[in-house]
């Protein structure tokens, strides 16, 4: 498939960033005891992710479209074979992209409303 290297690599990179998402513990350590400068740093962390998710997604929503379209013109079977396969990866990388969207934003949601908490405290 077209950039599976560098969308590999973007995963571990997500993964590398979004496992502090899935275990509660840091996430409650971070948002119980962080201090007003480390809930800024992940907050900041966490918004450029989302929004990097977000250019990404929509760049596979494109290409799948493109794929899509490529294969209702395909006429031979060898493309139709070729096209199928890209059209099913794009799918799978799409629910991988929008996975780790819907946990950053709702990761964002979180740091916010605890950097509310502590700017009042200030």
């Amino acid at each position: 498939g077209g950039g599976g290297g560098i969308f590999g690599d973007f995963i571990d990179f997500l993964e590398g960033n979004i496992d502090g998402f899935e275990s509660g513990y840091d996430d409650d350590r971070l948002l119980s005891y962080g201090s007003f400068d480390e809930v800024a740093a992940e907050m900041d962390e966490t918004d450029i992710l989302v929004t990097s998710l977000e250019t990404k997604l929509s760049t596979v929503e494109n290409e799948l479209m493109q794929a899509q379209a490529d294969l209702n013109l395909a006429t031979k079977f060898s493309e139709k074979l070729d096209l199928e396969e890209r059209v099913a990866e794009l799918k799978a990388r799409e629910k991988v992209v929008k996975g780790y969207l819907k946990k950053g934003k709702k990761r964002l949601i979180q740091l916010r409303e605890r950097y509310k908490e502590l700017m009042v405290e200030g």
